[in-house]
């Protein structure tokens, strides 16, 4: 893991995580492929050769291959497998909070999981998304289907920007 600005090695042997991404907050860094790891960035420069987990790492049920990229949101880990099992998680202590089925029908999921707002939004490449509320029991607010994408939703102000296989679709004021 290097930090952007100035391109400084901060750790490294932290495990493999696929093609989603690390999440960094606080100080802390949250990775997740099939189970959820969290470790606790150095204060000093020095890099620790043996990294001390924040909690024993969490086995989650998703199922497939993890493409989406996770989401931390008010102290929740929100994690996605490609089969939709979202697995949500304690980032303070590392317990599951739930577990859901997302029901997004055949294909996989690609996008990432998008908050914006005070919802996050999740994605299957068949072109349909899911509205939930953040928190610790499972909401689901709303369905929507558009054409199939693998691409990860884009918000700027009231707008929502898809690019799907087809095009590209701006939804919203």
């Amino acid at each position: 893991m290097i930090r952007v600005n100035d391109g400084t090695l901060l750790a490294k042997n932290l495990g493999s995580i696929g093609p989603n991404s690390p999440l960094v907050q606080d100080g802390k860094v949250f990775l997740v492929h099939g189970q959820v790891r969290g470790y606790a960035l150095p204060t000093s420069e020095k890099i620790p050769e043996k990294w001390e987990p924040l909690w024993k790492p969490r086995s989650i049920k998703g199922q497939g291959y993890w493409f989406p990229s996770p989401v931390l949101h008010d102290g929740l880990l929100y994690a996605l497998s490609s089969r939709p099992i979202l697995s949500v998680v304690d980032a303070r202590t590392g317990e599951l909070v739930y577990e859901q089925d997302l029901d997004l029908g055949p294909g996989d999921c690609y996008p990432s999981i998008s908050l914006a707002g005070d919802r996050l939004y999740v994605s299957s490449d068949n072109g349909t998304t899911v509205v939930l509320k953040p928190g610790r029991e499972f909401e689901e607010l709303a369905r929507n289907k558009l054409e199939p994408f693998r691409s990860s939703l884009v918000f700027e102000g009231k707008r929502m920007y898809v690019r799907t296989t087809k095009g590209l679709w701006c939804i919203g004021e």
